[in-house]
């Protein structure tokens, strides 16, 4: 059974800064777990330019990329209603 830490994201992805927060986050999880962007991609299948696009707040980001990230670092997205 896999350990999971919440990444609670209730922010309006539609703007810059929320996008660079969901990075910020993901990579401090990664920094954390003592991993290296390297890594990450290789357990996520995905190139590790776009482990660094993701971490930076790339707009464009293939959600499907984001989730392996996500998994690969314990972690899972929640979506709640905005207040």
């Amino acid at each position: 059974m896999h350990s999971f830490v919440f990444l609670r994201y209730t922010a309006d992805m539609t703007t810059d800064v929320d996008i660079l927060a969901l990075g910020d986050g993901l990579r401090m999880r990664r920094e954390a777990l003592d991993l290296s962007q390297s890594d990450v991609a290789e357990l996520a299948g995905c190139s590790r330019a776009t482990v660094g696009e993701i971490e930076r707040g790339k707009a464009t980001a293939q959600l499907d990329n984001v989730l392996a990230i996500c998994r690969v670092l314990g972690l899972r997205m929640m979506l709640e209603p905005r207040s």
